[in-house]
């Protein structure tokens, strides 16, 4: 997801089994999502070209209702809101006064917030390319198992709750964000992410009925 420029280790249950029983790649990151099926962040964005040059800083919050609801709310430096409602993906620019939609499907398949928002089992959409510890974090970088999908993301824990989330994007650019006040299981219900574009803003592509 570019910004304006544009978007754990609760291994629960191990203890019984056979002391020889190895954890399976990404167990770690799916015993978060299995715990988690809402959140709410507070995030900070750095955006960096392919030498590290730092070229945008952005914040704002997140609400996630898994499997396909969230909202993505830029505030600094210039608003952006995203928001997925469980069947369209909408793009609202207030300084430009236009909305975008498109089918949430279509939509995902370019998210790297798709590894937070799919139910399941992570495996059976990414694949996890490794995992490692690095600046206190528990890291699991994975790659999307449709070849059409953007290249992988890199999604950090620290005690087990999500932390840090890494990808490129198109252009080659870094795109790091850092979270904070992170709440598991907030009260959040699926009514929570409707969205109607404000009355008079220009709206670009077909809403599903």
């Amino acid at each position: 997801m570019a910004a304006p420029l544009p978007a754990r280790a609760l291994l629960a249950g191990l203890c019984l089994l056979p002391a020889a029983a190895a954890a399976a790649p990404g167990d770690a990151l799916q015993a978060f999502l299995d715990r988690a099926r809402g959140l709410s962040a507070e995030f900070e964005q750095e955006v960096r070209d392919a030498d590290g040059r730092l070229l945008t800083v952005a914040s704002g919050e997140l609400q996630l209702l898994r499997p396909d609801r969230f909202r993505w709310r830029y505030r600094a430096p210039e608003p952006l809101l995203l928001v997925a409602d469980g069947s369209r993906f909408w793009s609202y620019d207030p300084l430009l006064e236009q909305a975008t939609v498109t089918p949430l499907e279509q939509a995902l398949r370019a998210a790297p917030l798709a590894p937070l928002l799919r139910g399941g089992d992570l495996r059976e959409t990414f694949r996890v390319e490794r995992e490692f510890a690095r600046g206190g974090f528990d890291w699991t970088a994975l790659a999307a198992r449709d070849e059409q999908a953007p290249a992988g993301v890199e999604i950090g824990l620290r005690a087990g709750a999500l932390a840090r989330l890494r990808f490129t994007d198109a252009l080659g650019q870094e795109v790091r964000l850092r979270f904070r006040r992170v709440r598991v299981n907030p009260p959040l219900a699926a009514a929570d992410f409707a969205y109607r574009p404000p009355a008079g803003v220009d709206v670009l592509g077909a809403p599903a009925p």
